[in-house]
Order: C-alpha cells, then sequence, then structure tokens
C-alpha cells in the first residue's frame, strides 16, 4: 500500500487482519478514491468500506499476482516423490474464495437429482399439493442437498488447490453458499495436495464474485457429468463446419424420385408398367442395337453430348420398389447384359 492519501491506521489494520494479502495497488487507488468523493468516512468506516468491496471482488483483480500466498507446491506434493506427503501452510492468515463446491460424499446421482428437485421447486413447477403427503404440505422449508463431506476449489486469486471440509464448518453449504464467498485460512495441513479445512482453521468472511456465481449451476453439473462420465454440454456443441472441406464438384442434375438407368433424359419416355418380360428385352436389345457406342449406366454419361438430330428415340428402364420386377429373370438377365 503505497498511496500516501490511504490513512496510516487503515493500512495497518489489513496488515494485522490479512498479514498475507497484498493487494493490486491500482485497484486499491481506485477503491480509495472512489469512497473518499462519494463518502464522508472515518477510518473505521473506511476500513470496513475497503473490506466489503475486497470479499466482493475477483481476487485475482484486487490481489497482486507478486508473492502469491499459496505455495505453488502444494499441488505437487502428489507428485514428486522428494515433497513430503503432508505439510502445514502458515499460520498467517491467507484469503481464498471458492471457485466451485461439491459434495464427494454422496452419489453424483443422488446430487442430481436433489438438484433437479431444487430447479423445480424454484421455477414453481411442483407446487401441487398433495393433502395425503406431509411432505408436500410445507413449500416454506428448501429442498437440502446431502451433507457429508463438502470438496471446493479455493484459490487465492493466482493458484488454485484443492480442499475438502475434514470437519464440518458452519456457513458452508452446498447449493446455498456462493461462488467467490471468501475464507481466511491458516495452519491449515495439507495431505497429498488437498487441504483439510476445519472449524478451527477456517474462518468464513463470505459474500461473493457475482460474475462467478452466476456461472454456479453450469460448474456444478459439469462437476457431475465428469464424475458419471458424461460429456458436458459444452462438448456436445456441434463443430462448425467448413463449407471448403465438404465443397463437392459440380454434378450433373439427377432424378430425385426414381432412380433410373436410361440413355437419356426426357422423362415422358418410361416404359408402361404393364408390358409384358418380352416387350422388356426387345427394348434392351432395340436400345442396345441403336446405341452401339455407349452402355448404359447409373452414373452421368462423360463422353460429349449428341445433338437432338443424332438422337434416336429413348427407352427407359425405371428402377422401382415395385413387385413386378421381382421374380422375372428374363428381364434381370437383359438389364444386367446393358451394364458395362
Amino acid at each position: 500500500m503505497s498511496n500516501p492519501q490511504i490513512p496510516i491506521p487503515v493500512i495497518n489494520w489489513f496488515k494485522s487482519s490479512y498479514p498475507t494479502l497484498n493487494f493490486e495497488q491500482e485497484w486499491l487507488n481506485q477503491c480509495y478514491d472512489y469512497l473518499k468523493n462519494h463518502f464522508e468516512l472515518t477510518n473505521s468506516q473506511l476500513i470496513k468500506k475497503i473490506e466489503t468491496q475486497l470479499l466482493l471482488s475477483d481476487l485475482s483483480s484486487s490481489t497482486s499476482s507478486i508473492n502469491s500466498p499459496l505455495p505453488l507446491t502444494i499441488s505437487l506434493t502428489n507428485s514428486l516423490p522428494n515433497l513430503p506427503k503432508q505439510i502445514c501452510l502458515s499460520d498467517r492468515g491467507i484469503l481464498v474464495q471458492i471457485q466451485s463446491i461439491t459434495e464427494i460424499a454422496h452419489s453424483a446421482l443422488s446430487l442430481e437429482s436433489t438438484y433437479l428437485k431444487r430447479k423445480n421447486h424454484a421455477q414453481g413447477r411442483d407446487r401441487v399439493l398433495d393433502l395425503d403427503d406431509d411432505d408436500t404440505l410445507d413449500r416454506k422449508e428448501p429442498i437440502r442437498f446431502p451433507r457429508a463431506m463438502l470438496k471446493f476449489e479455493l484459490s487465492d486469486g493466482h493458484t488454485s488447490v484443492n480442499a475438502i471440509e475434514y470437519r464440518r464448518i458452519d456457513g458452508l453449504e452446498l447449493g446455498e453458499t456462493p461462488l467467490g464467498c471468501k475464507l481466511l485460512i491458516k495452519k491449515v495441513k495439507v495431505r497429498r495436495g488437498i487441504l483439510l479445512l476445519t472449524p478451527e482453521n477456517t474462518v468464513v468472511k463470505g459474500l461473493q464474485v457475482e460474475e462467478l456465481d452466476a456461472q454456479r449451476d453450469q460448474i456444478f453439473q459439469t462437476s457431475l457429468d465428469i464424475r458419471l462420465g458424461r460429456p458436458s454440454d459444452a462438448a456436445d456443441q456441434p463443430q462448425a463446419e467448413d463449407p471448403a472441406a465438404n465443397a463437392q464438384p459440380d454434378q450433373p442434375p439427377t432424378n430425385t424420385n426414381r432412380s433410373r438407368v436410361t440413355n437419356s433424359t426426357n422423362s415422358n419416355s418410361r416404359a408402361p408398367q404393364a408390358s409384358t418380360s418380352s416387350n422388356r428385352s426387345q427394348g434392351l436389345s432395340q436400345n442396345r442395337s441403336t446405341n452401339n457406342s455407349s452402355n448404359i449406366s447409373a452414373t452421368p454419361a462423360t463422353s460429349a453430348p449428341t445433338t437432338s438430330s443424332t438422337r434416336s428415340r429413348p427407352v427407359t428402364i425405371v428402377i422401382s420398389d415395385s413387385d413386378e420386377y421381382d421374380d422375372d429373370p428374363e428381364f434381370d438377365a437383359a438389364l444386367l447384359d446393358q451394364l458395362p
């Protein structure tokens, strides 16, 4: 705190109450200037106002990244053999905020079931009362998550660690405690990279980070998806397709109503369906004799187009799902004979 305008008693109070806190100087100056210009405050009132702004802020913006109070080695205690598996944090208070919260002593399915009930209750979808069901008569009591052991992701604004509620701490509750809620921790045991929180080493300072808490449901649902081994909503979003990658070369137009094997595009030359098999064979033979230089194909012809003066009367064979062509070996043989 290098701003000479900030009273010394205010500076000393924060050094005593938050001994490891290192303010981001620009944030502190702006906070002090705003309070000074809008209020006439005593030192004690100024302390309270600045502390409130601190607890409402995201520590990543209100504190400096220099000399982060949480040791970086915490997350490495379980991976590096030379580090002790259990350490203890400083007895000087460290201010952290809750980044996420969940319950690990109950199944993800039970948590999700409770989450959906709370969501429906909040939206008023299940407020039809059953007079024979005592549980539905009193809707003033909120639906609570099962409680045994909470797990947190904590951050000092620059370093994140995992923590569990080793013993129950009043003031912390899944579904009620907002994200960004501040905790002051000291002398916390760290075992295999996990902070063990107890009422003796944790003080709930409260408040929240509004932008972070707005994502509380999404963060909680993502944690359940991970535990249940299913993709999160973000992973389900379809990838944007590249039109250039999927571009296909230009193809001649084809008839989308039926698949045709033909040597002409005239749609009015369809062979009558009532024709006998002998007539079909005769038509095929006639077609082959008049077009002996080209084969009938299911794909568009690549040869140069012929003029209308040299084009013979078209003969079209329609491939259909009809039963007319079933069990007609003579027709099938004639058709196969025309294919390249």
